[in-house]
């Protein structure tokens, strides 16, 4: 049998080397886009894909990565209004400046690259329009397919979700389980605060004072008896001046203060925080 010469073996071997070495960036891109698409498809929402089976354009939103952290902001600024001995009020107002000046400041450096991507998305069709939030750091977006699969393979980009509208269940009276007043229940506390032990923890001064709560709801009534004096925006050196700047948000009609169409919220938020002035008529969980 004839022998294959050694430098024949060589030549081979340098041959397999150079493809190899002329493949390895050609390969390392594929493997590079396949993992830009596995990562782009775990960013979008799967129920967002399916809508667009039924319309062309949806609206949805773009949540960014980089959030403040608000808690921490916020204890910072209640420590440095101890220190400088503010007033109740002064140290609210501190706290809401200085949550709010960061989440402005964090919005408008980050979403920079996103915002010009969408513009162009825009102009290309892909987008009909869009608008930035600075409270979440995210883009409010109407657009196709497209610009989805566009926006998802932002760095910046951690997730991209369907923004659904959703509906408030119908009030339906049912008098069933009707509790009757027992005979150690006090007169200014409703039965349900009762049955749930309430009380109980007020008697260890635990009644909430000093957290802020917040329902999204029909609204409130903001001159409800139960209500106005635990409203965040109310002065007590100023009862008739509310502050209703970081105090009060309208998502759907965009009315300026305080109010209630339908009367739902005003409950829900009397079962949180409600009380007369004095302590009469205790219809909430934390007074």
């Amino acid at each position: 049998m004839q022998q294959f010469p050694m430098r024949k073996y060589i030549a081979v071997l340098l041959i397999c080397i150079l493809l190899i070495t002329l493949a390895t960036p050609y390969l390392s891109h594929v493997f590079a886009q396949q993992d830009k698409r596995e990562s782009a498809s775990q960013v979008i929402q799967s129920k967002l894909v399916k809508t667009f089976d039924k319309t062309d354009y949806v609206r949805y939103l773009v949540i960014l990565k980089d959030q403040v952290n608000t808690v921490q902001l916020a204890e910072s600024a209640k420590k440095e209004a101890i220190q400088a001995k503010l007033s109740t009020a002064k140290a609210k107002q501190l706290k809401q400046r200085t949550v709010v000046s960061a989440l402005q400041e964090n919005a408008e450096k980050t979403q920079q690259d996103l915002k010009s991507l969408l513009k162009k998305q825009k102009q290309s069709g892909n987008i009909k329009q869009f608008h930035s939030y600075f409270i979440v750091n995210a883009f409010s977006v109407t657009g196709n397919e497209k610009s989805v699969e566009r926006i998802a393979k932002s760095k910046q980009v951690k997730s991209i979700i369907l923004d659904e509208q959703q509906q408030l269940l119908p009030i339906e009276e049912d008098n069933t389980f009707a509790v009757k007043q027992t005979d150690n229940q006090s007169e200014d506390t409703e039965w349900n605060i009762e049955r749930v032990g309430a009380p109980e923890v007020w008697e260890r001064n635990i009644t909430g004072e000093g957290t802020v709560v917040a329902n999204i709801d029909s609204g409130v009534e903001g001159n409800h008896p139960a209500l106005t004096r635990q409203y965040r925006g109310y002065q007590e050196d100023d009862p008739d001046q509310l502050v209703h700047e970081f105090n009060w948000h309208d998502a759907v009609f965009d009315r300026s203060r305080p109010m209630d169409s339908d009367g739902h919220g005003t409950h829900t938020m009397g079962t949180m925080v409600g009380q007369e002035e004095g302590g009469q008529n205790k219809i909430g969980v934390a007074p």
